[in-house]
This record gives C-alpha cells, sequence and structure tokens, in this order.
C-alpha cells in the first residue's frame, strides 16, 4: 500500500480532530463591527505650534459671572506637522480652581509655583495648507489645565481637547487632541494699566505659547 506523505497525514488528522479550525464561527455583532471599520480612515497628526493671544469680548458662561472667572482670549496660531503646515484660530476661557475658599497651587516644570486654572471652554478652528480643508475642535470644561506663575509671566497647560468635525477630506472627522504648552505674558509699556472695555475691573492680557499637539481621529471613507 502506497504511504501518503506525513504533511498531508498531517492534515488529516488535524482536521478529523479539530474539525471546529477548518469554519470558525463569525458573531453578527463582529461581522458588523468589521463592516464599520472599512468604512471609516484614521488620521494621526503629529505637530509643533506657536500662537499670540489676547483677551477677548467673548466668554462661554453667563456673562454677569465674568467678573468672577475674567473673560476668554482670542489665539491665533500656525505649526507644522504629518501633514504640512496649518494655521487656525481659537478662544479659550479659563479660571483657577477654587477648594475650601482658596485657589490651588500648583508647580510648573521650570520648578516655580504658581496657581491651577481650568478650561471653562474652548472652541478653534484649524487649517491645512496642503489642501485647505479645515478641522474643528472644542474643549469642554476641565478638559485642559494650566499652571500659571503671574510673578514670572510664564504658565504651563496640558490636557485633551476633541475634534469635532471639519471640511474636505476632514468632513465627518471625530476624536481627539492632546496639548501640550508652555507660555507666558508680555510685559506692558510703562505707565500703562491695559483693561477689557465694557468690563471695569478686568485686567487686558498679550502672550504667546508654543508646544506639541497630538491629533487622532477618523473620518469616513
Amino acid at each position: 500500500m502506497k504511504r501518503l506523505p506525513f504533511g498531508v497525514l498531517l492534515a488529516i488528522v488535524v482536521s478529523l480532530v479539530y474539525p471546529g479550525v477548518q469554519r470558525v464561527p463569525v458573531s453578527p455583532k463582529a461581522k458588523e463591527k468589521a463592516k464599520e471599520q472599512t468604512k471609516e480612515q484614521t488620521i494621526a497628526i503629529t505637530s509643533t505650534a506657536a500662537s499670540s493671544f489676547f483677551t477677548a469680548s467673548y466668554t462661554f458662561v453667563d456673562a454677569s459671572t465674568t467678573s468672577q472667572i475674567g473673560p476668554a482670549n482670542y489665539a491665533i496660531y500656525a505649526g507644522e506637522g504629518t501633514f504640512g503646515k496649518y494655521t487656525g484660530q481659537g478662544v479659550s476661557q479659563s479660571a483657577p480652581v477654587i477648594e475650601n475658599g482658596h485657589t490651588v497651587a500648583c508647580t510648573l516644570p521650570d520648578g516655580s509655583r504658581g496657581i491651577k486654572f481650568t478650561l471653562v471652554g474652548h472652541v478653534a478652528v484649524t487649517r491645512f495648507e496642503r489642501t485647505g480643508d479645515l478641522l474643528f475642535e472644542k474643549g469642554d470644561p476641565g478638559a485642559l489645565n494650566a499652571c500659571v506663575n503671574f510673578a514670572g509671566r510664564v504658565f504651563h497647560e496640558t490636557g485633551e481637547v476633541t475634534i469635532t468635525g471639519g471640511t474636505g477630506r476632514f468632513a465627518g472627522a471625530s476624536g481627539n487632541e492632546t496639548v501640550d504648552v508652555n507660555g507666558g505674558f508680555l510685559e506692558t509699556p510703562n505707565g500703562t494699566n491695559p483693561g477689557v472695555v465694557g468690563l471695569p475691573g478686568i485686567q487686558g492680557a498679550f502672550g504667546f505659547a508654543s508646544g506639541t499637539f497630538i491629533m487622532k481621529f477618523t473620518v469616513p471613507k
């Protein structure tokens, strides 16, 4: 009798002992998930950017409470990363963290002491030069936290904001962006006392920031 090669015998034994190996059932839920994944494309963009900002006539809360937390800031920024150069504009508002009636202390990366601030609200639009497409983002309360040293005129901010959509290639974008920023406040000319028009007693500010930004989001294919 002609003997079968060892490889053929092994295949026969495996198919007899483990018949399920040849046909693994897939649940309808797994099929649907795989189907949905094929409809999306994941995009990851790592970049560095710099910005300037100044006090805005804008607030994310009831205007009557602005005197307690201060108005928002407008920001103008530009950066470059794995998807090329980009520019953008945004508005952000933060407030000092209060516990037991006192501001919360914190420490900046340079070792100096500061006051902890947390995000009240944030929206921004980024335009990528390569395609002209826009990417939208927002920051919910508490999404970003900063340590501000007013005496040294410096701050450090970290956190994660939400990507909420876009245009062109980025239409329907959904994901997040991690933020790690260092910045400061510019000194005003001698004899001046910058304020916010229409908000007596609120000090105006002009500053700068730079850092790293990592965007990770999906878009429909």
